[in-house]
C-alpha cells in the first residue's frame, strides 16, 4: 500500500465513524496522521503519493486511525496544536488550546504597550496564554498557575521549546501560592462548563481533562472565585480579563461590578459569540 492509497481509505474511514462530527475535514486528518508516522510535510507526502508504507509505519498508522476513530482528539494523537501561530505540545493532562481563546490574548495585549509591567495568568494549561502574551510583549513578566503538576510540566517544556525566557510558571490553586505581589494584568481561561452540559458529552471535550471544563452545577463557580480574589492581587488601575461561555456574558458583568470593577466590557469571539470580559480597579 502506497501513500495515496492509504490517505484514501483512511478518509473515508473517519468520515463514516459515528464518533465523529460529520463536519471534521476526513483527508486534511488523515494526511496529518501520515505526516505524524511518516515525518513528511503535507506538500511531501503529495508529491510523492505513490511511496510505499512499511509494516511498521502501517502498525503505527492503524493504531493511531482507531483512536481517532473513537474520537480521540488529533492534537493528542500528534501531540501538538497550534495558537498564536506558534507551536504548542499538547496532552491528555491539559486542555487544547482553541481559536477562541485568541479573542482573549488579543484583548489583554491591547492594555498596555511593551513595558515593564506584571501578569498573572490562572490556570495556564499547555501554557498557551502566557506563552503568547510573553512572545508579544518581551518586558512583560508572566506568572503562569496551574493545580495540575502534569500541566505545569508541559508549560515549561512548551516556554523552553519557544525559548521564551519572561515567564514563571507555579504550580497551586488559583492565587494560594502567591506571595504579596500585585498585578497590573490578571487574565484567566478558568473552566466555565455546568456539570450537566450537554457540551460534555461532544467532540474533543470528552477526551480532555474534566478539572480544566467543569465548573460547579452553573458553570460559574470559578470565575466567581476569580472575580472575589482578584483585587488583592491587582495594583492600582490593574485589569482582569476573563473567558467565559457564550451565554454567560451578562452575569460576568454583574460580576464585574458587584466585586468593584469599573471600564466593563465584553468582547466577542471570531464566531461573534461573547467570550471574553475585562474590567479595571482604581
Amino acid at each position: 500500500m502506497n501513500w495515496n492509497q492509504w490517505l484514501r481509505q483512511a478518509s473515508k474511514r473517519l468520515s463514516l465513524s459515528p464518533s465523529l462530527s460529520p463536519m471534521i475535514n476526513s483527508i486534511l486528518e488523515a494526511e496529518i496522521l501520515l505526516g505524524k508516522v511518516t515525518g513528511f510535510s503535507r506538500a511531501k507526502l503529495l508529491a510523492y503519493s505513490d511511496t510505499k508504507i512499511t509494516d511498521t509505519e502501517y502498525r503505527e498508522l492503524e493504531t493511531l486511525l482507531k483512536r481517532r476513530e473513537l474520537g480521540e482528539p488529533i492534537a493528542y494523537l500528534i501531540g501538538k496544536r497550534e495558537f498564536w501561530s506558534l507551536p504548542f505540545s499538547v496532552n491528555s493532562a491539559t486542555f487544547i488550546p482553541r481559536a477562541d481563546t485568541e479573542c482573549l490574548v488579543e484583548q489583554t495585549l491591547n492594555l498596555f504597550a511593551n513595558i515593564e509591567i506584571r501578569v498573572l495568568e490562572l490556570g495556564t494549561g499547555t501554557g498557551a496564554i502566557t506563552c503568547a502574551l510573553a512572545y508579544e510583549r518581551s518586558k512583560w513578566f508572566i506568572v503562569g498557575i496551574d493545580s495540575s503538576i502534569e500541566a505545569i510540566k508541559l508549560a515549561r517544556y512548551n516556554q523552553i521549546s519557544l525559548k521564551i525566557n519572561n515567564i514563571q510558571f507555579i504550580c497551586g490553586d488559583w492565587f494560594n501560592p502567591l506571595k504579596k505581589i500585585a498585578y497590573h494584568i490578571i487574565v484567566s481561561n478558568p473552566p466555565y462548563l455546568s456539570e450537566n452540559d450537554p457540551y460534555l458529552n461532544i467532540g474533543d471535550v470528552r477526551f480532555e481533562p474534566k478539572y480544566a471544563l467543569i465548573s460547579g452545577k452553573k458553570g460559574v463557580e470559578q470565575i466567581t472565585i476569580i472575580c472575589n480574589s482578584a483585587k488583592k492581587y491587582l495594583l492600582s488601575g490593574g485589569w482582569l480579563v476573563l473567558e467565559h461561555a457564550w451565554n454567560q456574558g451578562k452575569y460576568v458583568r454583574n460580576l464585574f461590578a458587584s466585586t468593584g470593577f469599573v471600564h466593563i466590557n465584553t468582547f466577542k469571539d471570531y464566531t461573534g459569540n461573547e467570550r471574553v470580559t475585562l474590567g479595571r480597579v482604581y
